[in-house]
């Protein structure tokens, strides 16, 4: 390959389906680097699928890129002043950022290395369906723990806050406790295995 050549790994065995699968991107142009190529690493995004949603063995990416770690998650929200309130609650934190860029205004809270951002536009939601993890989009957000027994503690600040919550449910993945927040977005607390 001259210096030129670049590789579109994405090319190959794109008529698989692509559910649930979560992909490390590579940005482009790729770099005329001479490595062999190394099988893609993957994982079931949602674990409710369950198993291997692919085969793909025929497919590659360049080892010199990977995607690092969660920079940020912004949900849009109908009203900050409903939901800032409820995540300071929820977290324990105050925001460390409220800001009105023009086009909307976000709130963000610092959550270990990653930014949790609650934007409002100010023409407001263009829908008002109730959320549906069933269209395309946001499914989840989770957010992470040590093991069970910390999730137990979630558990009870929720009850304690008064946040509607499901049960703990173990599976052989890990285990979660699921909540929403007043737009109804579906949120969680998730441990891995013990073991």
């Amino acid at each position: 390959m001259d210096s030129t050549e670049r590789t579109n790994p994405y090319r190959a065995r794109m008529d698989r389906p692509w559910i649930g699968l979560t992909v490390v991107f590579a940005t482009s142009p790729l770099p005329a680097v001479r490595v062999p190529p190394v099988p893609l690493r993957y994982h079931s995004a949602d674990h409710r699928l369950g198993g291997t949603m692919i085969d793909t063995a025929t497919m590659s990416v360049s080892p010199a890129l990977t995607m690092g770690d969660l920079s940020h998650i912004a949900l849009t929200v109908v009203d900050l002043s409903v939901s800032v309130p409820w995540y300071e609650k929820v977290f324990g934190l105050a925001p460390v950022l409220d800001e009105d860029t023009g086009p909307f205004r976000h709130v963000v809270f610092a959550l270990g290395s990653t930014l949790f951002g609650l934007h409002e536009f100010p023409g407001g939601v263009r829908d008002d369906a109730v959320f549906d993890p069933h269209r395309p989009g946001l499914d989840h957000v989770s957010f992470g723990c040590a093991d069970r027994i910390v999730l137990a503690s979630w558990a009870a600040r929720l009850d304690q806050l008064g946040v509607a919550h499901g049960e703990i449910v173990d599976a052989g993945y890990g285990s979660g406790l699921s909540f929403k927040d007043p737009d109804g977005l579906p949120l969680e607390v998730f441990c891995p295995p013990a073991g």
